[in-house]
């Protein structure tokens, strides 16, 4: 079987699993990918980490090479919930059609996984190689990276996160994930006079912060993305929740929000400004309201020898950034981080019809193994 079937193939087994963080129904795409493995005689490793809710979400290490340098990749195998009425063939079972292959998944980020198996499975690496398939991507990395991270097992010379676009990029923006919740009093919606609606409250607060939302956006950074357009910081609403009856004044409404730092941002004086911004418009209103902070991405930058050699596997000559978040904080304080992989913008990843092109899987994985067999890479 040639490397371009045997491609499709591992990519049909793979977008079979309905992976979803969710549910997180995590165990039969492992034992399919260890069974392969298997047969593969390829050396690997499963670790299954104690769960509060008992789920099991093991991450894959598939080790190859030696030598006293460790070159680690990390991907994915869980993906977002999929709405299988929404799609036009059954995301379970993967379509090609016109040179595109549909299913879920099939970009972000079973792609990038077939691409790395196939090309570690073709390398004689010169030096240490861990291909990381991990869980719990989509959801902060829980029990995947960032449980491994915590444990000290993420530990080398340099990084790939394999789920990124054609381009290299050497750096991310920083994400803060949060809540506000505007109280009120709640009762009879037939006597308003005697309640404080949130909701009224939450809109009036809503408006004031896209004040905000204009000042982050006016924020520029240094650096561009992969297609040269330049990275500004972001604010946006995301969820807006209040109330269950129509004839019922709730008693509290939440808002959420995503709030984005630039790659060269300290994630921490981002959150400060923003924190202070907030408290000024709420005391501005008279608005009883508070802020969560759920989760804090922190931005990077790679700079070094590896990230140059990279820049030079792909034919680029300057250092571009990715609008989002990506794994890259699992390594990027301890070692030269860059991400690359499968994805394009028109790819449908986290949508309906999600798909991804043969040759890009082909071409990121020759690229990979032109990295797995120099064994200069790491010099």
């Amino acid at each position: 079987m040639d490397d371009a079937k045997e491609a499709v193939e591992l990519l049909k087994n793979l977008v079979s699993f309905d992976t979803n963080a969710e549910e997180k129904k995590y165990i039969p795409l492992v034992k399919f990918l260890e069974k392969w493995l298997k047969k593969n005689r390829m050396k690997f490793k499963t670790i299954s980490p104690k769960t509060p809710d008992g789920t099991k979400r093991p991450t894959i290490v598939v080790e190859k090479g030696e030598g006293g340098k460790t070159l680690l990749v990390a991907t994915h195998y869980d993906t977002v919930p999929t709405e299988k009425n929404k799609w036009d063939t059954d995301p379970f079972k993967l379509t090609e059609r016109e040179g595109k292959l549909y299913g879920s998944g099939a970009t972000d980020c079973k792609g990038n996984i077939v691409a790395g198996l196939l090309a570690l499975k073709n390398s004689n690496p010169g030096y240490r190689v861990k291909l990381l398939i991990a869980p719990d991507e989509e959801i902060g990395g829980e029990f995947g990276l960032k449980y491994l991270h915590e444990k000290k097992l993420l530990e080398g010379n340099a990084a790939i996160v394999l789920d990124g676009g054609l381009e290299a990029t050497v750096g991310a923006s920083g994400c803060i994930l949060g809540e506000i919740t505007v109280k009120g009093k709640g009762g009879h919606a037939g006597m308003p006079f005697l309640t404080e609606n949130p909701i009224e409250k939450a809109i009036l607060l809503m408006q004031e912060l896209r004040a905000y939302e204009f000042l982050r956006e006016g924020t520029y950074s240094k650096f561009t993305d992969e297609k040269g357009r330049p990275i500004y910081g972001r604010f946006s609403f995301t969820v807006l929740k209040a109330g269950s009856k129509e004839n019922v004044v709730p008693e509290k409404a939440t808002i959420g929000f995503d709030l984005r730092a630039l790659p060269e941002e300290n994630i921490d004086d981002v959150e400060l400004e923003f924190m202070s911004f907030f408290e000024k418009i709420a005391g501005k209103i008279g608005a009883d309201a508070e802020i969560k902070i759920k989760s804090k991405n922190k931005p990077y930058i790679s700079k070094g020898p590896f990230a140059e050699y990279i820049k030079n596997v792909f034919g680029m000559k300057k250092d571009c950034a990715e609008w989002g978040s990506n794994d890259g904080i699992f390594f990027a304080d301890r070692m030269q981080t860059v991400c690359f992989g499968v994805g394009r913008d028109e790819n449908n990843i986290h949508a309906p019809n999600e798909f991804v092109y043969l040759e890009d899987i082909m071409g990121i994985k020759e690229k990979l193994e032109k990295i797995f067999g120099d064994e200069n890479a790491l010099a």
